[in-house]
């Protein structure tokens, strides 16, 4: 049909760099065309159904899973900690000063940070991790879509949700997204997963603003923790090697937009920790 061959010349343009044919496939996607015939657009609709449906379900298999596991999703002793040093935070204390922590800083003072706008509670951390595990769950269904198609995006979704997401399998009952034993985890989970996205797309055309954010990704997962630097630097490489691969220039400029991405968080908590430390303590 129409679409299938609309969606193949699509596939086509992202993949070759021939300047000249980008231009042909701009000039026949601008034209209008009829998509595909009655029976076509029926089917259409019905394979939307189904995937709603599937959505749907998932929702409700995340909800029952969550119902289940209400309230019991901590460890007062791990998690404990990890409020604490939030709750010390938003009342002014300094972390690596007046709190020790052996990961970064940025989900210590982010979760200070809803205590300062919300108040203190356990339920207002939980709030904000429920909120950043839907996005979590949406960006892997995508993700999982893109690589393997509904089908694929449903059984992977499925399995995350019954087996990861709020199930305790062993004693310690918070290895979970609800109230993770580090919230960088949790946060960490996202970035790379945003910045999967950002790498994929700058790896088909150049791009500072892409550049950029494929910086700022590797630049927020430093100063989480070092898993997560490890698959920032990963990421970063597959994307550059792709580009080689494909034979698309890689600019100086985007180069500099990603060393700035890169750099840029670290340096905001360089200036913020310089406040009150030395300048090479807060730097290290």
């Amino acid at each position: 049909s129409l679409r299938v061959k609309y969606r193949e010349q699509k596939l086509n343009y992202f993949l070759n760099p021939n300047p000249v044919e980008k231009q042909i496939f701009r000039l026949n996607v601008s034209t209008p065309i009829k998509i595909g015939t009655k029976k076509d657009q029926i089917s259409f609709r019905s394979q939307w159904k189904t995937e709603l449906s599937a959505i749907a379900a998932l929702v409700l298999m995340a909800a029952y899973f969550l119902a289940v596991s209400w309230r019991k999703w901590p460890d007062p002793l791990i998690d404990g900690y990890q409020w604490y040093t939030a709750w010390q935070l938003s009342e002014g204390a300094m972390l690596y000063r007046d709190l020790s922590l052996a990961y970064g800083p940025l989900s210590s003072y982010f979760n200070a940070f809803l205590f300062k706008c919300f108040g203190t509670g356990m339920m207002v951390i939980v709030t904000a991790n429920l909120l950043i595990y839907s996005l979590i769950l949406t960006l892997v269904y995508f993700t999982f879509r893109t690589a393997w198609g509904k089908l694929g995006a449903f059984a992977a979704s499925s399995v995350f949700i019954s087996v990861f997401s709020f199930s305790q399998l062993i004693r310690c009952g918070n290895f979970n997204f609800a109230a993770p034993y580090s919230h960088e985890i949790l946060h960490g989970t996202l970035v790379i997963l945003i910045t999967t996205m950002i790498a994929a797309r700058w790896c088909q055309e150049p791009c500072s603003k892409l550049a950029f954010l494929l910086g700022l990704g590797g630049g927020l997962a430093s100063v989480l923790k070092p898993e997560f630097m490890l698959a920032g630097g990963v990421l970063g490489i597959a994307a550059l090697s792709l580009r080689r691969l494909r034979r698309l220039p890689i600019h100086f400029r985007e180069i500099i937009w990603v060393v700035v991405g890169l750099i840029l968080p670290t340096v905001v908590f360089t200036l913020w920790f310089a406040q009150t430390e030395s300048w090479q303590t807060a730097f290290t």
